[in-house]
């Protein structure tokens, strides 16, 4: 037999129900309530955690942004008025290999006016419009460490390691691969030279993005995997000898002429 509370039980649990959610800090009484013409309203309570989780999220979404404009800086095309251009099934397709969430970061760069394109919504299926990124004239010394400070300093020295990395590949590609009657310019299988310079290094895709950029070498697609693309050649396009006046030896960290985000020349 279910016994039922009385009226009196459920009066004194409404009460105290009503008592715990007024002392309660996730609610206030209506005459406490923040006007929506408040600058606060909508926006968590200083020096809570639901601040802090709040602003690592805005920080994160933010990077997310600039990499998106980056790749689209990247591997746009340059228009009449010195905007940068692309195809948003070409953006599609580069992008959702590092992250699914493509459409609601172009649609909050556009909130912030860093981008701009026709349609209100994009989807995949549909046609392509073009993604345009307004150009912003960034200063001289723009992404660069203060000139003397240690920063500069080992930024040096891994600007140099990285370049004498990328001459080694192109020599394990001289030296494994198949060299061209006519040109004399050797081509390996992206398979075979993973499993050769995955011995020595395992930033392999990273270096030869790396060598294409400064155009050392090419290679079909925007980036590769493996095992997916064992198969893609990668072919060189100047000779070793070309490869190393271009990139040339260690140098010290005082060269006159360092430039950053340019392989090393010889002296």
């Amino acid at each position: 037999m279910i016994r039922r509370s009385g009226g009196s039980d459920i009066k004194e649990r409404k009460l105290l129900l009503e008592t715990a959610m007024t002392n309660s800090t996730c609610t206030q009484p209506v005459d406490k309530a923040i006007s929506k013409d408040d600058p606060n309203y909508g926006r968590p309570q200083q020096g809570t955690f639901t601040e802090a989780r709040g602003q690592r999220a805005q920080i994160h979404v933010h990077k997310e942004m600039l990499e998106l404009c980056e790749i689209i800086y990247m591997n746009g095309e340059e228009q009449e008025d010195g905007t940068t251009g692309i195809l948003f099934g070409d953006l599609f397709r580069i992008y959702t290999r590092i992250s699914d969430k493509v459409v609601g970061l172009l649609l909050r760069a556009r909130k912030y006016r860093l981008l701009y394109f026709e349609p209100e919504m994009l989807f995949q299926a549909m046609s392509s419009p073009h993604i345009v990124i307004q150009k912003k004239p960034r200063p001289a010394h723009y992404g660069t460490p203060v000139a003397g400070s240690k920063t500069e300093a080992r930024g040096k020295a891994a600007h140099q390691r990285l370049s004498l990395e990328v001459l080694e590949l192109c020599l394990i590609i001289q030296d494994y691969g198949v060299k061209d009657p006519n040109t004399g310019l050797a081509s390996i299988k992206f398979g075979r030279l993973f499993d050769i310079y995955t011995n020595i290094s395992d930033k392999v895709v990273g270096v030869l993005l790396r060598a294409r950029k400064h155009s050392l070498l090419t290679f079909q697609g925007e980036i590769l995997f493996q095992r997916q693309d064992d198969h893609v050649d990668i072919t060189l396009l100047k000779s070793v000898d070309e490869i190393r006046t271009i990139i040339g030896p260690v140098v010290s960290e005082a060269k006159e002429d360092f430039e950053w985000g340019k392989c090393i020349s010889r002296s």
